[in-house]
């Protein structure tokens, strides 16, 4: 039982020491997302299948996690009379195998979607998007006013050519 447990140890050892370092490749990816971190509030609004309006005061609360490897979003919406109407968490971090970002989001109905995710400009501009049975659904994310507003519109298209605003939102960092 020793030896298996050493040869275990051993083969253990061996592919750790095969494995390229990724970690400070990440940590200098992740600072082109960092003004993200922290508390916003706003308003915003998703469009319901009739196309009108569902308009809802939205909280997001972003943090870095896993010694600053990924990001932590969490986002609540909440209707006129207090009601939640979006409540989803998404981990947002950088492959340091693929060199590229991904994120993954979760709604509280149980959709999720893995996303691929776009810093178009440092600290500034960035977009997320992935495909649906119907379509693609993209998301692009201006932050402006040093830091401190948030703009976001979401688009769906059926064939990757024709969009059609289904979302948006306007925050104020804490």
């Amino acid at each position: 039982m020793r030896i298996i447990i050493l040869w275990i140890l051993f083969i253990f050892s061996v592919a750790k020491a095969q494995m390229p370092d990724v970690k400070q490749p990440v940590l200098d990816a992740m600072k082109d997302v960092k003004v993200l971190v922290g508390e916003w509030e706003g308003r915003g609004y998703n469009l319901d299948p009739s196309g009108e309006k569902l308009w809802s005061i939205v909280r997001e609360e972003i943090e870095f996690k896993l010694d600053g490897t990924i990001l932590q979003i969490e986002g609540v919406g909440k209707n006129d009379e207090g009601k939640v109407v979006h409540d989803a968490m998404g981990i947002l971090y950088y492959d340091g195998f693929q060199h590229a970002y991904k994120m993954d989001s979760h709604l509280a109905s149980g959709l999720y979607a893995n996303a691929s995710f776009e810093v178009l400009k440092s600290n500034e501009h960035f977009q997320w998007s992935f495909d649906t049975p119907m379509g693609k659904i993209r998301y692009t994310i201006e932050i402006t006013d040093s830091g401190t507003k948030w703009h976001e519109a979401g688009e769906f298209s059926q064939d990757g050519s024709n969009w059609v605003k289904i979302f948006e939102m306007n925050l104020q960092k804490d």
